[in-house]
């Protein structure tokens, strides 16, 4: 909703405001969550399917922000294929 607001906001200034939302995804942010348990959590659910890679995200932020000035993109949901759970 603010991502939403903020674009209604701006759009006479030319500007675009897009929200990308990504499941899980395989980065080595997992190593910096300092609870372990809630880390070895994560680290089991991002393994138990083909996680996105960083890589993903980068292509869909670029296909996002190279689309002509007509085009405005509000929001992406992005996640892996088998990810079954928000």
């Amino acid at each position: 909703m603010f991502g939403d607001s903020l674009r209604l906001d701006i759009a006479e200034n030319g500007i675009h405001v897009a929200t990308i939302e990504p499941g899980a995804v395989d980065t080595e942010l997992l190593e910096h969550i300092p609870d372990e348990e809630l880390q070895s959590n994560v680290k089991g659910y991002v393994g138990s399917m083909d996680a996105l890679a960083p890589e993903d995200i980068a292509r869909t932020i670029t296909f996002v922000v190279t689309q002509p000035p007509r085009v405005d993109i509000n929001e992406v949901l992005i996640r892996p294929l088998d990810q079954v759970q928000p």
